[in-house]
């Protein structure tokens, strides 16, 4: 075998290798390029990071072998389409749910086809998977409050896979509101368990947080904490004209003011009753 030649075919697209053994002098006849999926082969190469635009950097093979040779298969990606899918913090959830995706339920999704303008094998930031769901999340928010009353959390990179299975998860947490409590009236304050005192000349509210979709009996102050020498709270009533008992649970839906991206302090003032 002192005159033979070794043609080693690296495809980039397999773990197989394929060669052929030729005489030194022969013309090869090359080895069709193993198939894959979102890219179309061009040539073989020398060169494996050959433009596949280049057609000047394939493989001679009209001219006569003398030595052996790794070629490379030299491929075009195409245009191929994927899934984005939006996730949304789960209900009632206490704190920041942070990157554990366990805290978050599945939303929506949208497609995109192969013409979007997307490769395979292209990766993208996480800055730009965050502008693209951002070109969907308004009409997606439409049909979905969880969705609307959330901001982004967080997506990780991610390369796009040539077959059209990539899922781009991209989740976002519910947006945390403040909710304070003005009595209206000065001869009224509330004091709660540990002594602090909440009244309007001291402009000292008292205040508690929420997220849309809680339901609790946390964020209303207690009915006892609230002292006036001749009235009692009929309910609380919030600017959307939302009223709520003063002993109930707040379900925190249909008081979010139309301006929440920018004024996340949610008013509440009382009706008073006569004792």
């Amino acid at each position: 075998y002192s005159d033979s030649c070794y043609i080693f075919y690296d495809s980039n697209s397999t773990n197989k290798s394929q060669y052929q053994i030729v005489s030194s002098g022969d013309i090869v006849i090359p080895l069709e390029a193993a198939e894959r999926a979102g890219y179309t082969f061009k040539f073989w190469s020398e060169n494996p990071a050959a433009d596949p635009e280049d057609s000047g950097e394939a493989f001679d093979f009209s001219a006569p072998i003398t030595e052996s040779v790794t070629l490379y298969a030299i491929w075009q990606a195409k245009g191929v389409g994927f899934q984005l899918a939006f996730w949304v913090e789960k209900e009632n959830f206490t704190g920041d749910p942070g990157t554990d995706i366990n805290n978050y339920s599945y939303c929506s999704s949208v497609t995109l086809g192969t013409g979007a303008g997307y490769y395979a094998g292209q990766a993208l930031s996480i800055d730009q998977i965050k502008n693209l769901a951002g070109n969907f999340y308004d009409s997606h928010a439409s049909s979905s409050n969880d969705l609307k009353y959330s901001e982004f959390a967080f997506t990780k990179e991610a390369t796009l896979k040539g077959d059209g299975t990539t899922v781009l998860n991209v989740y976002y947490k519910r947006i945390e509101f403040t909710l304070q409590f003005k009595l209206g009236d000065s001869a009224a304050k509330i004091v709660d368990p540990e002594g602090n005192v909440y009244t309007d000349a001291s402009g000292k509210y008292y205040t508690s947080k929420g997220k849309y979709g809680t339901i609790s009996d946390t964020l209303i102050p207690k009915f006892e904490w609230i002292e006036h020498s001749s009235k009692v709270v009929g309910h609380w009533s919030f600017g959307s004209g939302k009223n709520v008992g003063a002993t109930d649970k707040l379900f925190l839906v249909g008081i979010i003011p139309s301006d929440y991206r920018t004024n996340r302090v949610l008013t509440a003032t009382p009706s008073w009753l006569e004792r």
